[in-house]
């Protein structure tokens, strides 16, 4: 929100402008940047949910899932409704027909597609979309790699640098943690810059899920996706804490749990311009 406080006081003003300059180019239709990606043929599916619970014992009401859809340069291409549902059966197979939908559309425009999902996923939601992916993975006639990763930013591991007197690992860093998982550092210290002006986060968690060959699609070209994309974060200059893929949908994952709790109809998210771009 950009109110008449801000724009008159010359100060606050300064800080401001670049991003009210950015939200009018984006709203007319603009793309605000770009970074590098490891392959110009490759797609990035946010999967999220928000479930709408009541009562003192959690009980979910209606289930919702929907995804976000950039490509690996970290450009903003579509949300979609996954599913939705009053009961859980339901639910899940509506997420089975529609992701199974998705991946063989996408197949045969991409070379590659990533599906990173968010911590909140349940077991259950999980386990429908590995078993999708690898179905689609073995009837894919295009040659496109599949594979699923996913994010936790909330997990119980830290590491320290003793390379540096701050400790801090340096940006990029991973740890490999053996059967597909990882350590990844999107902030950190820079080699030709050690200080430490802020808080550093610490790690996000990776599971990898490969259904692929590693000749399709390898270890280090996910971790570099993944790296990438969170220095793509629209939202504001420094912040790159989570790649826009998880980010975004935890923004719109947040807002749509908003709707639900004030029994409002959830908007047409098909034709929906993210607020954040």
């Amino acid at each position: 929100m950009c109110s008449t406080e801000v724009i008159a006081d010359d100060y606050a003003l300064q800080w401001s402008v670049g991003n009210i300059a950015l939200q009018i180019f984006c709203k007319a239709g603009g793309q605000p940047w770009k970074v590098r990606p490891t392959d110009e043929h490759s797609l990035i599916i946010g999967l999220s949910q928000s479930h709408k619970v009541v009562g003192a014992d959690h009980r979910v009401e209606k289930y919702f899932a929907f995804s976000i859809l950039t490509d690996s340069s970290g450009l903003f291409q579509s949300i979609n409704v996954v599913a939705e549902g009053s009961d859980k059966e339901t639910y899940l197979d509506q997420m089975r027909t529609n992701l199974q939908t998705m991946l063989k559309e996408k197949a045969a425009e991409f070379k590659k597609v990533v599906l990173h999902t968010s911590f909140k996923l349940k077991f259950e939601e999980m386990q429908v979309i590995q078993e999708v992916v690898r179905a689609e993975a073995a009837n894919s006639s295009a040659q496109c790699a599949f594979a699923v990763v996913k994010v936790n930013q909330r997990n119980r591991f830290f590491a320290v640098n003793r390379a540096v007197n701050s400790l801090v690992p340096y940006e990029g860093s991973y740890v490999r943690l053996g059967g597909g998982e990882f350590l990844i550092w999107f902030e950190g210290i820079f080699r030709n810059n050690p200080n430490v002006k802020k808080v550093i986060p610490g790690p996000t968690h990776l599971s990898f899920l490969k259904v692929s060959e590693e000749k399709l699609i390898g270890d280090e070209q996910i971790l570099q996706d993944l790296v990438n994309l969170s220095g793509a974060n629209w939202r504001g200059f420094n912040a790159k804490s989570a790649p826009v893929s998880v980010f975004f949908c935890h923004l719109v994952a947040e807002r749509l749990q908003e709707f639900q709790q004030r029994n409002l109809p959830l908007p047409q998210l098909h034709d929906f311009k993210p607020w954040f771009l």
